[in-house]
């Protein structure tokens, strides 16, 4: 497209296919890799990403704003197999079409406002290419070039609360940057989040296009860095969704979290304990006693999650046949549920059983009724046929070991007592 200014927009931006679907150092995972823990990108290279009910949920509602969006402006009707993508969910997809007509009214704002001048090039779901020799690149939800600056806009379907602040953001916001030039001395670019099922009004911060500048040579930095195999892991909010933190082969596994229960069971604990029951009689004994109460509420959060992922990997190991002493595998009965794949299905056995029964709610005609609810209508007991108790496994303790440990702690509690 060509301009009156002397504004230019690379070719790349405009027209960039992105070379493979995953890329190594993607934007959504930059809270890892650009100065969070550069370590992660090689510990995670062979681990497989797993998709889960709410990654295709997103993806969903992703193609579902798309759709909407060609839909309005040059009337192409839904693709078929969106349209039954749609079908499976409770409700259609009603609510991912009213997320839809949201994502199009913002996006039609950001291309009319004068915050952004005349419109020089904007695109639907296109690659950003940031450093795409080094495999750092992503897809902008949408973008619009303008002469007075440039937004990037991300829609975000999930329910967890996301900062137009985000380094993903960032990222996306750097790469455009990197792509276009003769830009005016006080051009910037908007990094928006338009998030429907967390918060109606939408997020967005400005960035300087200097202040991006200096951004594409941290982010080449950490990328360059994150080459190198002499780095160390680096524990952070982002190692939760980091591959190697729970990759089910141990040998893959980060080396901090392979590492912790060693760490935890090296602590002193006989030392801090002792000193958390101390009576604060003295100045001495008050700040002993202190420092041992706030290193056990510190090592708290970390002996649970220890916890939490050595269940997961007892409960793979024991399941392949292996032996490990003082635990076993216990089933653990839930609440009952409907033997049913969804919600919908529920549906079309209760009505299979009792056709004159409204199996969903007055007030929200997408969801069922409780199993309270409904029993009270066709009497107690008679869905039991459409019902099962939802089982879960878990590692129990064995009794003689929890006996034990139990009087281990108790011997230990009365040294102290005497001491």
């Amino acid at each position: 497209m060509t301009n009156n200014t002397q504004m230019t927009i690379h070719p790349n931006l405009q027209s960039f296919v992105k070379p493979a679907d995953h890329a190594k150092y993607s934007p959504s995972s930059a809270d890892r890799w650009w100065g969070g823990c550069e370590y992660s990108v090689k510990a995670s290279e062979d681990i497989p990403n797993e998709s889960n009910k709410y990654a295709e949920e997103g993806t969903t509602a992703h193609a579902v704003c798309e759709a909407y969006y060609r839909e309005q402006m040059i009337g192409l009707s839904f693709p078929l197999d969106l349209q039954l993508d749609m079908a499976k969910y409770p409700d259609k997809g009603a609510e991912m079409m009213d997320a839809a007509a949201e994502f199009f009214d913002v996006c039609t704002y950001w291309m009319n406002t004068d915050k952004v001048g005349k419109v020089l090039w904007y695109g639907q779901e296109r690659g950003i290419p940031v450093f795409p020799e080094f495999g750092c690149y992503g897809t902008g939800d949408f973008i619009i070039i303008g002469e007075n600056a440039s937004v990037v806009i991300d829609f975000k379907y999930g329910r967890r609360p996301v900062s137009a602040s985000s380094k993903q953001l960032k990222v996306y916001a750097a790469g455009i940057a990197r792509h276009i030039d003769k830009v005016k001395a006080d051009y910037g670019i908007f990094a928006v989040v338009h998030q429907p099922r967390v918060e109606p009004a939408v997020k967005e911060i400005y960035y300087p296009i200097t202040e991006l500048y200096q951004s594409l040579g941290s982010i080449q930095a950490s990328i360059k860095k994150s080459e190198r195999n002499d780095n160390e892991p680096q524990e952070g909010s982002h190692c939760f969704w980091c591959p190697a933190r729970k990759a089910k082969d141990e040998s893959k596994r980060c080396k901090l979290i392979v590492n912790k229960p060693l760490q935890l069971v090296q602590e002193n604990f006989a030392k801090f304990m002792a000193d958390s029951n101390l009576v604060p009689d003295t100045v001495v004994s008050k700040v002993k006693r202190d420092e041992a109460i706030v290193k056990l509420m510190t090592l708290l959060p970390i002996i649970q999650s220890v916890v939490e992922q050595s269940k997961e990997d007892f409960l793979n190991r024991m399941a392949a046949g292996e032996h490990i002493p003082g635990v076993t595998i216990a089933n653990r009965y839930g609440n009952r549920e409907f033997n049913s794949v969804d919600d919908a299905d529920s549906a079309a056995m209760i009505i299979d059983l009792f056709p004159d029964i409204n199996p969903y709610r007055v007030v929200s005609a997408t969801k069922l009724k409780t199993l309270g609810q409904l029993e009270k209508e066709v009497g107690k007991g008679n869905l039991d046929p459409i019902l099962k108790k939802k089982i879960t496994k878990e590692v129990k303790i064995l009794d003689e070991t929890e006996k034990k440990i139990i009087n281990s702690m108790s011997d230990f509690a009365k040294s102290i007592s005497m001491s």
